[in-house]
């Protein structure tokens, strides 16, 4: 739900994103998910989205989103998303238009100045590390035929599956899929393609095994990092 939002939200928050010229892609997000997400959250079970925005800035935009149990008010998950606006000519950021900047920081929330954070990554993959290769496909292109935001991630959770059933990681020893994810942070870093081959590593944090990095390489170097710190079967019990 949160992934499909994007540029239709925006479009709620200032109906005038309708008569921009904006063409944008997801730069990074920063995403941290309640164990109650995990427990009640279901297709008929009513939740309320919630979406403002926090920041803006040269040529892109931040917003806070979240999901919120309609029963109890408890917040199921919270994302900030940052979008870029790209020149749909060059392929690159390009700068927001004078009067939509102004008409948008005159919208920002109350709340504060919530731009989406740095992400603190070891400077050197470690000497122990997981390996894992895919190939980007057709269908993982946007508009502006990049690999998508989502597919990264998917490509992370496919090297973490793999590294997991060879028994790579200390404490994340079944499939992936048993360990939800309690926070999330990746940020994109260059361009891949259809076609490209990638090298997609990953490695456990020395003090919390349930934080995995992740990066993703392809032929001219690092194209996407990101970390994730999963939830123990203890935590959810």
């Amino acid at each position: 739900m949160l992934e499909m939002s994007r540029l239709n939200d925006f479009m709620l928050i200032s109906p005038e994103f309708h008569t921009t010229k904006m063409r944008s892609f997801l730069f990074g997000s920063q995403l941290k998910a309640s164990k109650h997400l995990y427990k009640t959250a279901a297709v008929d079970h009513p939740m309320k989205f919630h979406m403002q925005l926090s920041n803006v800035g040269r040529s892109s935009i931040d917003a806070e989103q979240s999901l919120v149990d309609d029963q109890t008010g408890t917040v199921l998950v919270q994302r900030i998303v940052r979008i870029v606006n790209i020149d749909p000519l060059t392929k690159t950021a390009a700068p927001l238009s004078d009067d939509l900047r102004k008409l948008l920081k005159e919208k920002i929330h109350a709340s504060g100045d919530n731009q989406l954070p740095r992400l603190e990554f070891p400077a050197d993959v470690p000497e122990k590390h997981f390996v894992h290769r895919e190939s980007v496909r057709f269908s993982d292109m946007d508009f502006v035929f990049h690999s998508n935001q989502g597919s990264y991630l998917l490509y992370a959770f496919e090297c973490a599956a793999m590294a997991a059933s060879k028994g790579f990681y200390s404490k994340i020893l079944d499939d992936i899929c048993f360990y939800p994810a309690k926070s999330a942070l990746g940020l994109h870093v260059a361009e891949c393609f259809a076609g490209d081959a990638l090298q997609v590593i990953t490695w456990e944090d020395e003090k919390n095994p349930m934080l995995i990095y992740f990066v993703v390489k392809n032929k001219n170097g690092v194209a996407y990092n990101a970390k994730v710190e999963f939830y123990s079967p203890e935590e959810l019990t």
